[in-house]
């Protein structure tokens, strides 16, 4: 019995002067209580050491692959809709009807972006959902590898207990006793750590470019409500000034002047009633001149209103303007 403590207590002791040599991060304290644990309990403290985020680190995984699914569906519903810009040019002075068919075409784009709105907002919890998780990950990832030294020092516990007898391969799952087996564990752990990092840059710059996406949306809602007012508006207009001039067509010259002059000495009103009532003026005086031409075509030669047949030239349209007052 002496020799078997002896050897024990050689063994520790050549393991403390290799730990303090080496710097390998696991206190004097933490060996002699693995030395004093019994069988089981140093059993268990491994298996828990070894495999305690085995478990969240696979069902992170599957849930970060779901959450991936997710976004693709919801990538494939998001309808593509083109800008304003790409819609055809109005004419210059559109009509009513063209500037109802544009606003209909506005409003179907308008819909189009709401309903699209849910989809970026669904998608954009998601991707902090995805963040968190994998921030999860690195954060249990960290804690295994912090504890790692203690991990391998429980294992090599083991690998000493199996060399002097005090415990069987039977009672010992194999990979508790592989401590090369650990190492590589730990290898991979580090290089999914590394990959985590990479994968949580990913996701925030996919976040801030969903962030500029919503930000466009939100302008182009805006962009097709104050052009749907604005063709509104103009439509209002036109009709307002289709009937301003239906209203001036039955206006003499002579009260067309008296609006004229009159608007321009207020200078006040809108510039297209200028226009339409100078228009309309333009028109009647145009009509005027020609009858005018046509009555001076119609003069007998001067000197010969004596002559037979004379006065017949003056009858019909001219001899009417004669007569009126």
């Amino acid at each position: 019995m002496f020799g078997f403590v002896g050897t024990r207590f050689t063994l520790i002791t050549a393991l403390l002067v290799v730990i303090f040599l080496t710097g390998i991060p696991v206190k004097a304290a933490e060996k002699l209580e693995l030395y004093n644990l019994d069988n089981p309990a140093l059993i268990e403290k491994a298996a828990k050491l070894l495999d305690s985020i085995e478990p969240v680190l696979k069902a992170q995984e599957r849930a970060l692959q779901h959450d991936v699914q997710r976004i693709e569906a919801l990538e494939k519903r998001l309808a593509r809709i083109a800008p304003l810009e790409e819609l055809p040019e109005l004419p210059d002075t559109p009509t009513p009807e063209e500037l109802e068919k544009r606003i209909a075409e506005i409003e179907n784009l308008h819909q189009m972006l709401k309903r699209n709105t849910p989809i970026l907002e669904e998608k954009m919890a998601l991707l902090n959902q995805q963040r968190d998780r994998v921030e999860q990950n690195r954060t249990a990832l960290k804690g295994w590898l912090n504890g790692a030294g203690v991990l391998k020092s429980t294992v090599s516990e083991i690998q000493w207990r199996l060399e002097d007898g005090t415990l069987t391969s039977e009672q010992v799952p194999k990979k508790l006793a592989d401590l090369a087996a650990t190492e590589n564990r730990q290898k991979r752990y580090e290089t999914e750590l590394a990959s985590l990092q990479g994968r949580s840059d990913a996701i925030q710059n996919e976040l801030e470019n969903l962030k500029a996406q919503q930000e466009r949306l939100d302008q182009a809602l805006t962009a097709t409500e104050v052009m749907a007012n604005e063709l509104t508006q103009r439509i209002q207009q036109a009709q307002k000034a289709m009937a301003f001039e239906k209203q001036l067509s039955r206006q003499s010259v002579e009260r067309l002047a008296t609006l004229y002059r009159e608007l321009m000495e207020e200078h006040e009103g809108d510039i297209g009633t200028y226009y339409l009532i100078i228009n309309r003026f333009k028109q009647l005086r145009q009509q005027a001149q020609e009858l005018a031409a046509d009555l001076e075509t119609q003069k007998p030669p001067h000197g010969r209103r004596d002559e037979p047949g004379g006065t017949h030239l003056l009858s019909g349209k001219g001899a009417n303007l004669r007569q009126s007052p």
